[in-house]
């Protein structure tokens, strides 16, 4: 069975803002006046930020990820794919905007093969992706640590091969 996901624009709508809004304000001072080269200087190192995460969030639209029963693929200009067997990390970390640890987002790192891929939250499918990771790589004897068994229990997948208590 072959799955494939994308990120949603809406999904991506928040970064899209920021991006245009920073290279915007950034652009604003040269339009009308004529900025110390110090501070013209610190201006454009600012913008070229904001672009390069204008280009990494397009990046992230453009990407499919195609998960199947053999592995995962990771297609944006080219692909990159990763065999399920071939996997030697799998973790799932959550980073928290607020202090109280509310309003986050999850991370799920797969590392194999000299290969290592990141997949974030705001894809559409994270938690069918997830459990497809979890379980194929569970098979080949990987075992989670403790704050990733929490991440999957937290997204509601589970830990495979964990049963429920009775």
């Amino acid at each position: 069975m072959t799955a494939q996901y994308g990120y949603a624009f809406g999904d991506l709508g928040g970064d899209y803002f920021r991006a245009i809004v920073g290279l915007f304000l950034c652009a604003l001072p040269f339009v009308y006046v004529r900025p110390v080269t110090v501070v013209a200087v610190i201006i454009i190192l600012v913008g070229a930020m904001f672009l390069a995460f204008l280009i990494q969030t397009l990046a992230r639209h453009m990407t499919k990820i195609i998960v199947d029963g053999d592995g995962i693929s990771l297609v944006t200009i080219f692909e990159r794919r990763l065999q399920w067997n071939a996997v030697e990390e799998f973790s799932l970390a959550y980073f928290s905007t607020w202090r109280s640890g509310g309003k986050g987002w999850m991370q799920l790192k797969l590392r194999g093969a000299g290969k290592t891929m990141r997949i974030v939250s705001k894809l559409d499918g994270f938690s069918e992706i997830v459990g497809s990771a979890a379980r194929a790589v569970s098979r080949n004897g990987l075992a989670f640590n403790e704050a990733t068994i929490q991440n999957l229990h937290a997204l509601g997948v589970g830990v495979p091969g964990e049963h429920a208590a009775t």
